[in-house]
């Protein structure tokens, strides 16, 4: 099934030779190791713990409640799930690749099951009604995460997710229309900002001229700030005070008049 993926490709006897080169580069990247940032810290060959936290605040508190009760109560029937899952949190754990959930989202095939058979069992007995309200909760804890899905944490971070997870968990530059919204609303011609995602600025989109940040000092006028970036990279290194605006769940921004002394908000 492989092999047919790859049109039963052959390269000196080899088959499916591009999907080998992939693996190699796979490989290379993790020895190499990526940029990443977890519970304020920033990494580059990662860490044993990432994809557990990530998991912890990106996975709704409702479903969490089931697993604790499942790891409690040990229904039978569940060592496929619980096997499926944990083989794929163990592999993840050991990579140096520490970019976002998505890399684990097979897991949650396992996490559902082991929620959905207990529930299943819990709701002939008198939980019924705990079981119905943890349904409740997890049903409006995604309305009102709209339509901020991509950065999307549970009630742990507080509304504050950049103070936890970064990178594809946070800014994928699902906020940039909302960016352009508010610098047009402001009336701003220019801004000093370096997106985390540039391909919304470069698709035409009506944006005032983006100028790449300095990491030095802020620039006269509009700085609009990535936290992607910020937290990923220390991108840009000027910032030591909190912003005057925040847009979305993604981007801090400030206006300096020409006239404020560089460095100050």
């Amino acid at each position: 099934m492989l092999w047919a993926g790859y049109r039963f490709s052959l390269d000196a006897f080899v088959p499916a030779p591009r999907f080998w080169t992939g693996l190699g580069m796979l490989l290379k990247h993790n020895s190499d190791g990526h940029a990443s940032y977890i519970l304020g810290q920033r990494h580059q060959l990662g860490v044993w713990y990432f994809f557990p936290v990530t998991l912890l605040v990106k996975s709704p508190l409702a479903l969490l409640v089931l697993l604790s009760i499942a790891a409690w109560n040990r229904p039978r029937g569940l060592t496929a799930p619980v096997l499926y899952a944990a083989a794929i949190l163990i592999i993840a754990m050991s990579s140096h690749i520490n970019i976002g959930v998505r890399h684990v989202l097979p897991i949650y095939i396992g996490l559902s099951l082991i929620a959905g058979v207990l529930a299943a069992q819990l709701w002939n007995t008198r939980a019924r009604l705990v079981i119905a309200a943890l349904f409740a909760w997890q049903v409006v804890s995604g309305l009102i995460a709209q339509p901020d899905l991509i950065s999307y944490t549970n009630e742990i971070t507080r509304g504050r997710p950049e103070e936890w997870v970064a990178e594809s968990d946070l800014d994928w530059g699902q906020d940039m229309h909302r960016v352009a919204a508010f610098l047009n609303a402001k009336g701003a011609r220019e801004v000093s900002f370096t997106p985390y995602s540039v391909d919304y600025a470069k698709g035409g989109h009506p944006m005032p001229k983006i100028t790449f940040s300095d990491w030095y000092h802020p620039a006269p006028g509009w700085n609009v700030v990535s936290l992607s970036g910020l937290k990923v990279f220390n991108h840009p290194g000027w910032i030591k005070f909190p912003p005057q605006y925040r847009i979305g769940r993604t981007h801090w921004a400030w206006y300096f008049p020409p006239d404020t002394p560089a460095g100050r908000p």
